[in-house]
């Protein structure tokens, strides 16, 4: 009959802690859009945006949320087979690395698809027209072109479509490194909603959230790249 040391349960439950706390956060996350897209649905339409409808509203909140965490997931994966996993002298990766990719595969599917989708309901919702407006090829190609936030979209999902194909397609370390930043550029160009400030008239709150994304998505994709 063979034992368990108290010692080694230890890292195993802090595993499980710490992936409990993310997919609390995760809930919460959800729970707080449900409760905004709520309190919205209840408010008159603002002036210009008579046609805004709570479906629209609804469906540009929850691809907004699951894009950005599928996003920071996919990124934390790769951080984990970029900066935690040796990698052999032909500039490959490792055995262990390659285990961890089929989750960077699924979410990067998911982060595609999340990003895909609120191509039309961002610009939708921005403007305050049925998401069905946007779904018309010129109208989206419209749309897409006069909304920062939709291009921003737009860059997120070509980014995503490219990670995925990485994933199953390369072994190599760089592309990786490559999809990793890419990545956090995108998400970061999405966490400003696609504004980019030049000049000397710009705005310093969108610099100070440029400053910020470019702090927090990659202290935060370290950091589960770290724990996994």
């Amino acid at each position: 009959m063979t034992t368990t040391s108290p010692s080694s349960l230890a890292p195993s439950r802090r595993s499980t802690v710490v992936l409990l706390s993310i997919i609390g956060a995760a809930v919460a996350a959800y729970v707080a859009i449900w409760l905004v897209g709520l309190d919205l649905a209840v408010r008159p339409p603002l002036p210009a945006r008579i046609q805004a409808d709570d479906v629209t509203g609804m469906i540009s909140l929850v691809s907004d949320l699951t894009a950005r965490l599928a996003a920071l997931g996919t990124l934390g994966v790769l951080s984990g087979v970029v900066g935690f996993t040796p990698r052999g002298t032909d500039h490959t990766i490792s055995d262990r690395a390659r285990r961890l990719l089929p989750w960077a595969g699924r979410l990067g599917q998911v982060w595609f698809a999340a990003s895909l989708l609120n191509t039309f309901a961002n610009p939708a919702y921005v403007n305050g027209v049925p998401i069905g407006t946007t779904m018309r090829p010129q109208a989206w190609w419209t749309f897409i072109w006069a909304s920062p936030s939709g291009l921003a979209w737009l860059a997120s999902a070509l980014v995503a479509a490219a990670v995925v194909a990485a994933v199953y397609t390369s072994r190599h370390w760089a592309s990786f490194l490559i999809g990793l930043v890419a990545g956090v550029i995108a998400l970061a160009f999405v966490g400003v909603t696609g504004n980019v400030t030049v000049g000397y008239n710009h705005d310093w709150a969108t610099d100070a959230m440029v400053a910020i994304a470019f702090t927090a998505i990659p202290l935060m994709t370290a950091a589960l790249g770290a724990w996994l």
